[in-house]
């Protein structure tokens, strides 16, 4: 036999040349009667009771699979739509700032022609007297 087969090892932070007790098992295999632990045991094994049917199943997942492709392709579809109406929209707006920033043409209201002016001859005048009626 090898000589480290006896040899203890303990945690660190351990008393040195103390050993741990095993528990009790190194005895006849079978561990002692803990209550306490019993107790325990118990209490997770309600708990997991409790929660186990509200656990997803394959079929949960498989649906919420089908959801979820549906809002993806929901979202896809808006996310075009706001792309190509904000596309729209600056186009417009760029089209409109650019005919308000052209020069304006001169109004013909604010260089009026000037009127034209045209001359008769006078009237003639008669020469002869005029009687008087009675």
């Amino acid at each position: 036999m090898p000589a480290n087969e006896n040899k203890v090892f303990t945690m660190p932070g351990a008393v040195p040349g103390h050993r741990q007790d095993d528990g009790g098992t190194s005895g006849g295999g079978e561990p002692p009667y803990n209550s306490e632990m019993e107790k325990r045991l118990t209490a997770l094994e309600t708990r997991l009771e409790a929660v186990l049917p509200t656990l997803a199943t394959k079929e949960d997942f498989a649906l919420l699979r089908g959801d979820m492709h549906e809002n993806n392709s929901s979202i896809k579809n808006w996310m075009i739509a706001t792309i190509i109406s904000l596309f729209l929209g600056f186009a417009g707006l760029f089209f409109a700032m650019s005919n308000s920033l052209k020069p304006s043409p001169p109004s013909v209201t604010s260089a009026s022609p000037a009127p034209v002016v045209i001359q008769l001859p006078a009237p003639a005048v008669s020469t002869a007297p005029q009687s008087p009626q009675k």
